[in-house]
């Protein structure tokens, strides 16, 4: 008998401890296996279209400045950073601080700048207890990778690049005791920003880390080898969401960014070419910008990549006014890159006939789902007008059978909706949330955001809800009704919504705050609402 019971307490520990992780939101990606999808689904059954317009605010976090990262969850704590440079972990339940620790001070080799941030989603791996960052300079200064325990003790710390504007902005993947991350850069804008600066050299690239040590095992760079010559390609930075992962076909997902420049040769080619394919032509095939690869995760060998623009050289340079005219390319591209990785989802004719696709959207407005096998567009489709700030930004969501996309509309154009939610307006010049039927690409509903602004908060999906984050003054972060768009919750936080929040056992983890470019406001509040 004896035996028998202390059988079923292991069983009962080992239950709680998979359900809790199924619950937990791990990383960028969502909660439990989801986090390596990058589908955004929280496993959440408590709040619902039906109850959700009873939410009220259980707690306030006091933090330093804006957060604008999910905020991610495991064994009832939440961990997250904010714009301040400082780490946290709160108790879920009660929002108390556990520990607050400045990350210049904690977790980077000294001196070092103080003002180094993070502005990725954490990603927790379960098994070791490790939490995993990437961390950029206000000023432009290289990234690095950090690894820390529970209690936030620095495990490690790893420079992937070198370059004085390398810095980390993508959120990292935890898989199979490996870290997978993208190395972005603020060289596009100090183009513009250092009088002088001659463009450019950075290099975008793509890394797997070993997350016991944070050794480099591999590393896969998005454009060929420039030598550090500012006459060659540079950019393709690896910057939005963060990577999605196929462990049936060791295959991990990312999209890319634009080009800074190209070299001149081939910018006469394309001066001179006719057609699109005599365009394309003229690049050398290793050239990755704006495009969807599939990368063999025992190696960083690309398996496919998909281009998904013809020409896009472009820097901070090509505004109107900015300085250093001379670093903008001529032409200058539209800058319709990938600020956001593809989500992992199947497209089932039936039960048991499933193509698994992964699906991103562009700055360009543009909807694409491509054979995750293969990189064939499987379909497309125009899901809003695009703009330097989106078309779409930071991050989509799917609950398996709709592809749910935020559109920003940056340049504020008449955006004319094909299928307007039931209480909807049918057309807007600000922004607006999409509904795509995953195996068609067919637009099932548009929703306009009601105060005529755009959006660059990730989307999250929980148990019939699509939660939209705001880029009003305001912060207004609203729920939708995943079935038809209409708006059900419309909650204000006090500043602009650059996070998608994270929802867990009945409470929703949700950032405010979001001042970039001159758009936008701060906020020093993270929020967590629940039905009691």
């Amino acid at each position: 008998m004896r035996l028998i019971r202390v059988i079923l307490i292991l069983f009962t520990y080992n239950f709680i401890n998979v359900f809790s992780y199924d619950d937990d939101w791990l990383s960028f990606g969502g909660a439990g296996i989801n986090s390596i999808k990058n589908t955004r689904i929280s496993n959440d059954k408590i709040i619902s279209p039906t109850n959700v317009g009873n939410l009220k605010v259980k707690f306030i976090v006091p933090v330093e400045n804006s957060v604008s990262s999910t905020p991610v969850t495991f064994q009832d704590n939440i961990y997250f950073p904010d714009w301040s440079g400082f780490l946290y972990s709160v108790n879920a339940r009660t929002g108390n601080i556990n520990w607050k620790f400045n990350i210049t001070e904690n977790y980077l080799p000294q001196p070092s700048d103080p003002q180094a941030i993070s502005r990725t989603t954490l990603a927790i791996d379960p098994k070791e207890k490790l939490l995993v960052f990437g961390t950029q300079n206000i000023i432009g200064d290289s990234g690095f990778v950090v690894a820390t325990d529970l209690n936030g003790k620095l495990v490690w710390n790893t420079k992937i690049d070198s370059h004085p504007y390398a810095i980390i902005t993508q959120s990292p993947t935890i898989f199979n005791g490996a870290v997978y991350i993208g190395v972005s850069s603020s060289e596009e804008g100090a183009a513009s920003n250092v009088p002088g600066y001659v463009c450019c050299t950075f290099q975008g690239s793509f890394a797997k880390l070993d997350l016991i040590t944070g050794k480099i095992i591999w590393r896969t760079f998005m454009l060929p080898d420039n030598h550090g010559r500012p006459d060659l390609y540079s950019g393709n930075a690896v910057w939005g969401s963060a990577p999605a992962i196929d462990p049936t076909n060791n295959l991990v997902y990312i999209g890319t960014g634009n080009n800074y420049e190209i070299p001149k040769s081939v910018q006469n080619c394309i001066a001179n070419a006719t057609t699109p394919t005599t365009k394309v032509a003229c690049y050398d095939p290793k050239n990755y910008f704006d495009s969807i690869l599939a990368l063999d995760i025992e190696n960083g060998n690309v398996k496919w990549a998909r281009r998904l623009s013809i020409y896009d050289s472009w820097t901070v340079s090509c505004f109107p006014g900015a300085g250093n005219p001379q670093n903008c390319p001529d032409p200058a591209g539209p800058d319709y890159d990938f600020a956001q990785d593809p989500l992992l989802v199947n497209a089932c004719f039936k039960p048991y006939n499933c193509i698994l696709l992964a699906i991103a959207t562009a700055k360009s407005g543009i909807s694409w789902a491509l054979n995750a096998a293969t990189g064939e567009i499987f379909w497309s489709v125009v899901a809003g007008p695009g703009g330097v700030d989106g078309g779409s930004l930071f991050g989509s969501a799917t609950d398996g059978t709709r592809y749910f996309v935020s559109i920003a509309n940056s340049n504020k154009d008449p955006y004319v909706f094909v299928k307007p939610s039931p209480k909807s307006q049918p057309a807007t010049f600000g922004g607006a949330v999409v509904a795509i039927d995953i195996l068609t690409g067919k637009i099932l509903w548009q929703t306009a955001n009601p105060l005529q602004v755009g959006a660059l908060a990730p989307l999250t999906y929980s148990n019939g809800v699509v939660w939209y984050g705001s880029r009003d003054d305001n912060g207004h972060l609203f729920a939708l009704d995943a079935e038809n768009g209409n708006i059900l919750f419309d909650f204000v936080t006090g500043g602009t919504v650059g996070c998608g929040p994270s929802v867990v056992n009945g409470i929703v983890y949700a950032g405010s705050g979001y001042l970039r470019f001159g758009k936008g406001t701060n906020n020093t509040k993270l929020y967590a609402l629940s039905l009691n």
